[in-house]
């Protein structure tokens, strides 16, 4: 089946300008995705904040924070990092 162009189906071009944009934010997201990947491969201690609230009588209470690390695993960052390289590789033959 031939492919009709913008021009010949009588579309301005919005459809083409869409599926342009569509590519580049697909683009964009492998890059971040094996960018994330590389970061958590290099440094896979993510650290975070746990507020903990206890009461210790009817009136008062106390709020504590603690900072604990979430370790991602190494084949995880890898998943992400193939991930992101297939979703880039799709956007260029696609788009």
């Amino acid at each position: 089946m031939p492919r009709i162009s913008p021009s010949q189906s009588g579309d301005t071009g919005s459809e083409a300008s869409m599926q342009r944009a569509l590519g580049i934010w697909t683009r964009i997201l492998g890059v971040l995705l094996i960018a994330l990947g590389l970061v958590l491969v290099v440094s896979p201690q993510v650290p975070y904040i746990h507020r903990k609230t206890t009461n210790l009588a009817p009136s008062a209470e106390v709020t504590t924070k603690e900072q604990r690390v979430f370790v991602v695993p190494r084949a995880v960052a890898v998943v992400i990092i193939a991930a992101g390289s297939l979703v880039t590789l799709k956007a260029w033959r696609r788009f």
